[in-house]
């Protein structure tokens, strides 16, 4: 008994306080105590900050740790001895069918066993050990896999410094990168201010032009005019005179009529430069929809395609009567419904007459009723050279360009009452309507217009 006493006191004294178990690796600190050193990284704070010692408190550094290899030894001693400690004070357990002490042990059952019990068929492939030997190899295992579990608790521990240094770097890093993202913003709000003070120059430049070209025209017609009443007063004149004066003078007053009637000025023409907006594109192709035509909403005079993309106007009305929904004009809608938001579609308009645009979804079909504020908003091509014209009651401005449109772009915001036509091959803008308070859902309109009693029209395609 005095050497099982002698045992307990010697565990007692090598046992680690924190895990309570024999030193592991043990060290000891500036105070005296000793503790495994995994028990104390495991209880280890912030990396490069003081520990406490877990009894007394006392701060060291985890630096200053050495390993206390005598202590470790007289540890591992113990370890040894520990299972004649064990012996010494087991209880026999009895085996409750055999009624015979159970020496042995069945690994894959993981039971206590008798004689007996390792003679029958049940335990006859079995691993069996005597009991002493499997709890050493028990011992073992669990020292070993407590060994790994320290390790990981090692590596983890530095892992996760290592994690919460990446979380101040990224901090620091997405600092970095907002303020070089708001420095780029505001060079290019800057380089924006620019380009829109240059447009505007530009613009004011033309307006200055057109404004002196028409108010020379201007000059030019009213001396025409007063040259034309000046013939007319003398032709009146020479009307009453006797026959032999007005023979005299009237072959000088006809010539005189003849050169000022085939002299007639000419009006002035006025240009408007299609502005390319810089970052204006790039911000409508996000907004893009796909449309699609409403076949429900065509003329007769129309043909659609069979992917609702292409509409063409035939040189004749179909067959076909006119339901209510409609149009009797060579008109279709696009399916899509706006009520909300910011859209951008294309079309591919041709060189013939067409017109393309917004309307209100609830646009009357019937061609004779006279269109309301709001109704439409078109931008539409003329026979007449490049003449184009956009047109919303009671608004309708004609101008020149200077080139053919190909494809047009239209952009709808709705709830900013924004509408605006673009050349969207050249990506430039063709005209913004003033704002507008948007009411009622609004619809793409499409119109292609060939002359009369051709065969087949130019295609208009949505969304090319």
């Amino acid at each position: 008994m005095a050497m099982a006493e002698f045992a307990e006191n010697l565990k007692e004294e090598l046992t680690c306080s924190v895990c309570v178990d024999y030193f592991s690796h043990p060290v000891t600190l500036g105070c005296g105590h000793s503790f495994c050193r995994p028990c104390l990284l495991r209880n280890w704070g912030e990396i490069g900050q003081p520990c406490s010692c877990p009894l007394c408190r006392r701060a060291f550094q985890i630096r200053d740790l050495e390993l206390n290899d005598r202590l470790g030894k007289l540890a591992n001693i113990a370890k040894n001895i520990r299972p004649y400690l064990l012996k010494l004070m087991k209880e026999n357990v009895t085996c409750e069918k055999h009624q015979e002490e159970q020496k042995l042990f069945c690994e894959e059952d993981q039971s206590l066993l008798c004689v007996s019990c390792l003679q029958t068929q049940v335990h006859s492939r079995h691993t069996v050990l005597p009991t002493e030997k499997a709890a050493d190899d028990s011992r073992d295992k669990l020292q070993k896999t407590l060994d790994l579990l320290w390790k990981e608790v090692e590596m983890t521990q530095t892992i996760l410094a290592e994690e919460r240094g990446k979380i101040e770097i990224w901090n620091e890093q997405a600092h970095a990168w907002k303020e070089s993202l708001r420095v780029q913003y505001k060079q290019l709000h800057e380089f924006l201010k620019k380009e829109e003070k240059r447009h505007l120059q530009d613009l004011s430049r033309e307006e200055s032009e057109n404004v002196k070209s028409l108010r020379e025209s201007e000059a030019r017609f009213s001396q025409h005019l007063q040259n034309l009443r000046g013939v007319i007063m003398d032709l009146e004149q020479n009307r009453q005179k006797s026959d032999l004066q007005l023979l005299q003078v009237v072959g000088e007053a006809l010539k005189r009529s003849e050169c000022l009637l085939s002299h007639r000025p000419k009006a002035a023409s006025t240009q408007v430069s299609m502005s390319q907006i810089t970052g204006m594109w790039e911000m409508m192709q996000h907004c893009r929809v796909d449309v699609t035509l409403d076949p429900e909403s065509a003329s007769p005079y129309l043909i659609v395609s069979e992917d609702m993309k292409t509409v063409t106007r035939g040189g004749y009305r179909q067959n076909i009567p006119i339901a209510p929904h409609q149009f009797e004009d060579s008109i279709i809608l696009g399916a899509q419904v706006f009520t909300s938001g910011m859209h951008y579609w294309e079309v591919d308009v041709g060189d013939k007459e067409w017109s393309v645009g917004v309307c209100k979804a609830s646009l009357s079909r019937n061609a004779s009723i006279p269109l309301c504020p709001g109704d439409v908003f078109l931008l539409t091509r003329f026979l007449k050279g490049h003449t184009y014209s956009v047109m919303t009651i009671p608004l309708c401005i004609e101008y020149q360009s200077d080139f053919f449109l190909q494809r047009v772009g239209i952009f709808l915001d709705y709830d900013k009452g924004h509408i605006s036509f673009y050349d969207a091959l050249k990506t430039c803008l063709i005209f913004r309507f003033p704002l507008f308070s948007f009411s009622e859902p609004l619809k793409p309109v499409f119109c292609p217009c060939p002359p009369m009693g051709e065969e087949n029209g130019i295609p208009m395609t949505v969304n090319p």
